[in-house]
């Protein structure tokens, strides 16, 4: 896992610098707030999957306390729920269409990371095999979905 996790903190930097020269290259009649809501979003977006995996890698080891986990993925789950307000208020304000479109996009991975984050209540609450494959696979499914979205290769 320490190996994954390794290849998110580097593709993250790359987004990074990849989203600079995308946004200088951009035309000066873009809105810089749109540019950079967009930018923003999709930074919390690997944030929050980034740190979704964590906790439940952190839970496996014994001298965790679960509770501290569980209190900081409410944390992440309470930003999340948050943010998708804000987004959803965005999307009915008088944005263009090319932006709603992006927004709707990362809106649809926030969902994915809502799933990511029951599934791993539900393995926290009753650890089993099933729960942790369950787990695994809105895990997979979330990066697929984000990777997609933000032109992670």
């Amino acid at each position: 896992m320490d190996k994954r996790l390794g290849g998110v903190v580097a593709v993250f930097a790359l987004l990074i610098c990849l989203s600079g020269a995308k946004h200088a290259a951009a035309e000066e009649k873009d809105d810089p707030k749109t540019t950079a809501l967009g930018g923003l979003s999709a930074s919390f977006l690997l944030q929050t999957h980034i740190n979704i995996g964590l906790l439940a890698d952190l839970s496996v080891k014994k001298d965790v306390k679960k509770e501290d986990l569980a209190a900081t993925l409410k944390m992440v789950e309470g930003l999340l729920s948050e943010t998708e307000k804000q987004l959803d208020a965005v999307l009915h304000s008088d944005i263009a269409d090319e932006d709603k479109t992006t927004l709707k996009q990362i809106k649809s991975c926030y969902a994915l990371l809502d799933e990511q984050i029951s599934a791993l209540h539900a393995y926290w609450k009753e650890p089993s095999e099933e729960g942790a494959k369950t787990f695994e696979a809105t895990r997979g499914a979330a990066w697929k979905k984000i990777s997609e979205t933000l032109g992670i290769k």
